[in-house]
């Protein structure tokens, strides 16, 4: 049997300003990725926070690999990525790893060492002298990767540190946690790129409004919304309107992608003909977007929407 690296039992924080997660019980198997999607103000960040030991429940629990993440024992096994502002923009790249290592309790050698090894596979050695503080957003984002991959922690969290990363950054970084799950590590990665963290996670859990919707694979979340979201590629030469119960499309071109639901399908099927509507899949982000909008559609749809572990 596979051992959970996290555990969360009908966790629930509250602040003076509301609920910002309202009992969520799930658990991670060791060695995935899972992503944490959802809208603004969903929960992401203080789900992120209370696995990292930076702050506790309200109420419920949080168990993380094998104990509390507010000991310093299981602290010290997770790796968290940091802000890239919080960042001294006046040291270079291998002085902040340096600096981020001693922080961490690694002698001034070791420290050396962890920041050579983490240039290289960061592929950052180039740029080892620069100024943290003359870095494109995307090098800082790597450096912030960096410093939560010291000491090779066995749980790492990245809270949007995915979101504005260049192609080949995002690639690199990629390959460097895929290679950590292999070696047993876990991996949680929160943002607001859908696109990406499908690409990325084994699993997602889609969080709205503090709740936790489902934790499910990017084929179980795309093919629940099957029958209820409908995409299409229309061919049409002249400007049309669609209007049903407040959604209004308008087609302005030859070509026009159309993401709706039931009702818009019913009015193309008898407006076009059919040879002029082709019926396409819509997206992994589209799908996402779609649910965390209409979140009682699908609760009353799937089991896929009762998480188990509750």
């Amino acid at each position: 049997m596979t051992q959970s690296a996290i555990e969360l039992k009908q966790v629930t924080r509250r602040f003076r300003r509301g609920t910002a997660l309202d009992h969520i019980s799930c658990s991670q198997e060791t060695g995935r990725i899972l992503g944490l999607v959802g809208l603004p103000g969903s929960g992401k960040t203080t789900l992120i926070y209370l696995i990292a030991g930076l702050d506790k429940p309200t109420a419920g629990h949080v168990r993380v690999l094998g104990g509390n993440p507010l000991q310093a024992p299981i602290r010290a096994r997770i790796g968290l990525a940091s802000d890239p502002q919080l960042l001294d923009p006046s040291l270079t790249i291998e002085e902040t790893l340096v600096y981020f290592s001693r922080l961490k309790g690694f002698s001034r050698k070791e420290s050396n060492r962890i920041s050579e090894q983490l240039l290289d596979e960061l592929e950052l050695g180039d740029k080892a002298a620069l100024p943290v503080g003359e870095l494109s957003n995307s090098s800082r984002l790597l450096v912030c990767a960096g410093v939560a991959l010291i000491g090779d922690p066995e749980l790492l969290l990245f809270d949007g540190s995915f979101d504005d990363l260049e192609d080949t950054d995002l690639s690199r970084l990629q390959s460097i946690l895929r290679r950590r799950t292999t070696q047993g590590r876990t991996i949680v990665l929160a943002g607001r790129c859908f696109a990406v963290l499908g690409e990325i996670c084994d699993e997602i859990a889609l969080l709205h409004e503090g709740r936790l919707l489902a934790k499910a694979t990017k084929e179980e979340i795309c093919a629940s919304v099957r029958g209820l979201l409908f995409k299409y590629l229309v061919q049409n030469a002249h400007p049309v309107t669609l209007d049903q119960e407040g959604i209004e499309v308008r087609f302005t071109g030859s070509a026009t992608e159309v993401l709706c639901d039931h009702s818009v399908a019913e009015q193309l099927a008898h407006r076009f003909p059919a040879d002029a509507v082709e019926e396409i899949q819509p997206t992994f982000e589209e799908a996402c977007l779609w649910i965390l909008r209409n979140p009682e559609a699908i609760a009353a749809r799937s089991k896929l929407w009762s998480p188990k572990d509750s």
